[in-house]
């Protein structure tokens, strides 16, 4: 567009003009100084000459003018159809972004990278146990993990050490039909008889 304008403004015959209005000053000069010298019918012949010289010059430089007047106009058309084009282009794209984006701004989970939970090592601490509990608890929200199966299978994946070892003593009881572990309370309840200290109450 701005290309477009420029051409335009280039285009104008300024250095044409700007020779007509001499001419028509070097006219008007000599059409006076003949009217100041000689009066003889020579002088009222050239001074005709001139002024037909110089209204011939005049309408010249009146169609050249309504000719800049009319490409100013053209340049000024130009430009208020790229500024439609370019707002209607601005409101496409703004619709398309509000389409793509999640309802209420949240980022979808799957571009979020969520970190593991630090895993579980048998530590009879009551803190480490309930810390452990509490993220795997954030995990399961941030993963959108709902089903009890999938909560003791991650849970317990995230056991380390000691810990592991008494999930795969008690993994060979269940399936050996001796105990049932297969809620996530149930794996909690498990969790804290097993590792909370003696003197803290479960």
């Amino acid at each position: 567009m701005i290309d477009a304008v420029a051409g335009r403004v280039e285009g104008l015959p300024i250095q044409e003009l700007l020779a007509i209005v001499d001419t028509l000053k070097g006219t008007v000069g000599r059409t006076g100084s003949h009217e100041r010298g000689d009066s003889s019918t020579g002088s009222v012949a050239h001074i005709e000459e001139h002024v037909q010289e110089l209204h011939s010059s005049q309408k010249t430089l009146l169609e050249m003018i309504n000719g800049m007047s009319e490409d100013f106009r053209a340049t000024i058309d130009v430009i208020r159809n790229e500024i439609v084009d370019v707002n209607a282009r601005l409101s496409l794209t703004i619709r398309a972004m509000a389409n793509q984006a999640p309802a209420g701004g949240a980022i979808p989970v799957s571009r979020v990278k969520i970190p593991e939970p630090k895993p579980f090592c048998g530590a009879r601490d009551a803190k480490a146990l309930e810390n452990y509990i509490f993220d795997l608890e954030q995990y399961f929200r941030a993963t959108n993990t709902v089903t009890e199966e999938a909560k003791v299978m991650l849970a317990t994946m995230h056991l380390s050490e000691d810990a592991k070892l008494w999930w795969r003593s008690r993994f060979v009881d269940m399936q050996e039909g001796r105990c049932t572990i297969d809620t996530w309370d149930a794996l909690k309840r498990e969790l804290r008889s097993q590792f909370f200290p003696e003197n803290v109450e479960i």
